[in-house]
């Protein structure tokens, strides 16, 4: 699975819990909002409880 170049950023047309946690360690110094495929890895985290994110940021802050 790691052998997809960090210089592919698009959406996944599936996204695996597991997968989304390589995602977002190999995509760790993209930005949130400049990079798809990390977005879609975070949504997957969030939607299945693996993550929780901070309530005291803004949305559309430009998080990593």
């Amino acid at each position: 699975m790691r052998d997809i170049p960090i210089t592919d950023h698009s959406e996944f047309p599936v996204m695996t819990v597991d997968y989304a946690h390589v995602i977002m360690q190999n995509h760790i110094d993209c930005p949130i909002m400049a990079c798809p495929v990390k977005r879609q890895a975070k949504s997957c985290l969030v939607q299945a409880g693996r993550l929780t994110p901070d309530s005291r940021r803004s949305s559309s802050a430009m998080g990593y």
